[in-house]
């Protein structure tokens, strides 16, 4: 949980002590982002091509925060999308954001016990998600339970090039409430996926820093732009907002000049 608090904000503020006491999956929920997967629309673009997603797709949108890559893909395709998450809050925005369009389905459900019959979907958009999945080994057991015989995993995980400092991943654990481990190199994301899946194919990108500044211009824009979620908060909560907002993507712009990304599709072994 991310609690360090500059001078300037007065606690004692009404919601303002709230926004640091929220998870960062709620306070991402709370600020009405998109949760994009790493490489945003770019990686959605090659899971369509590498995993050919089409209109008869069906998928499961994993750990899918407020819902951005099922609904991406969906536009992109016309694939019907069922999405779980462990949040509320995000799952309660991603049905809004869906707008009752009957191509959409959302629940509350913990991807290491999904709730969810044998051989359901055609395809499980994984994002990042197996990275901060404490049982990780038994949700891509449960992953691999409800995709159809032959069905498709498409992920974009982070692995690290080189190990990060150890000040440096504990300003990541404070910042989103979880510690990485700097030991998941490229081999240890291969060997993990190859326990039920064979690779079917994958890119491989660099995670250059933005720096500071556009790092700050964005979160600006982001908290004190016009923001449907933030629409009748108080400025003090916003000042809130602006603050934990900046210091996690500064923590986390630092953090991506030690990894790369490795979006790839992965087939179900029988």
């Amino acid at each position: 949980m991310f609690v360090r608090t500059p001078g300037r904000l007065d606690l004692r503020q009404p919601g303002v002590s709230a926004v640091f006491d929220k998870s960062y999956p709620d306070f991402v929920a709370f600020l009405g982002q998109h949760n994009t997967p790493p490489g945003a629309f770019r990686t959605v673009d090659e899971w369509v091509s590498m995993a050919w997603i089409d209109s008869n797709s069906y998928l499961l949108d994993l750990a899918c925060s407020t819902g951005w890559s099922g609904r991406t893909t969906h536009e992109l395709t016309g694939a019907s999308v069922h999405g779980i998450d462990i949040s509320a809050d995000s799952v309660g925005q991603a049905r809004g954001y869906a707008e009752d369009n009957p191509a959409f389905s959302y629940q509350v459900a913990d991807a290491a016990d999904l709730p969810l019959a044998d051989n359901s979907f055609t395809h499980v958009l994984g994002g990042c998600n197996f990275g901060f999945i404490e049982q990780r080994e038994r949700a891509l057991d449960e992953v691999h339970r409800v995709l159809r015989p032959g069905g498709l995993l498409c992920v974009s995980a982070f692995y690290y090039r080189k190990r990060p400092p150890a000040h440096l991943l504990d300003q990541v654990a404070d910042a989103i409430g979880f510690r990485t481990d700097a030991g998941r190199d490229r081999r240890f994301w291969v060997e993990f996926f190859s326990r039920k899946f064979e690779l079917v194919d994958e890119v491989l990108h660099d995670t250059p820093s933005l720096g500071p500044r556009r790092v700050t211009r964005t979160v600006r824009k982001s908290v004190y732009g016009r923001v449907p979620a933030l629409a009748s908060v108080s400025r003090p909560v916003r000042d809130a907002c602006f603050h934990r907002l900046r210091e996690t993507r500064l923590v986390l712009d630092e953090h991506r000049s030690f990894q790369r990304l490795m979006v790839g599709v992965w087939r179900a072994k029988p």
